[in-house]
Parts: C-alpha cells; sequence; structure tokens
C-alpha cells in the first residue's frame, strides 16, 4: 500500500534541513582563527593524486583502458600522493 510517491522523501529533507541550520546557528559558538593562504601546490598534488588512482580503479571496467594506461595512471597517482605527503610534513 502507498500513502506517497517517492518524491516525499526529498521534500522531507527540507524542514530537517532548515531545522539543523537553524540549531547550529544558535548552538554552535562563533569561533574566529586566523587563517592562513590558500595551499595551492598541496591542493594540486593532493587532486592529481585522487584523480589518477580513481581513474586507475575504474578505468579497466568502465573506461575500457589498456592496463600500461592503468600501471601509468597507478604510478602519477603514487608519486603525487608522497609528494603530497613530504609537502604537508614541511608544513
Amino acid at each position: 500500500m502507498e500513502y506517497a510517491s517517492w518524491h516525499w522523501i526529498f521534500l522531507i529533507n527540507l524542514p530537517v534541513g532548515i531545522i539543523g541550520a537553524v540549531a547550529t546557528w544558535l548552538i554552535m559558538p562563533n569561533y574566529t582563527t586566523e587563517t592562513s593562504r590558500f595551499d595551492l601546490s598541496g591542493f594540486l598534488w593532493l587532486a592529481i593524486g585522487m584523480a589518477t588512482l580513481t581513474l586507475a580503479l575504474d578505468g579497466h571496467k568502465s573506461l575500457a583502458l589498456p592496463p600500461i594506461a592503468i600501471v601509468g595512471l597507478i604510478a602519477v597517482g603514487i608519486i603525487a600522493l608522497l609528494s603530497y605527503w613530504l609537502h604537508a610534513r614541511q608544513n
């Protein structure tokens, strides 16, 4: 027996989200911290590493990449993540 369509599951999230936003605004303290400048090189190392490893994991079935391309993506991903790790240790 169906009382409502599946669209209602999305509409029920609206009041829950609004209540959560108001509760957060009222309850959470307003801490102000000194911000540092955006670490572009760290962001790029991490983004390249995560993207290439994701493509390597999904590349064989979904993208039909040859095995040499997958090995290359894994190598680039590991090098990028190691570079990010070294970069993050210095900061």
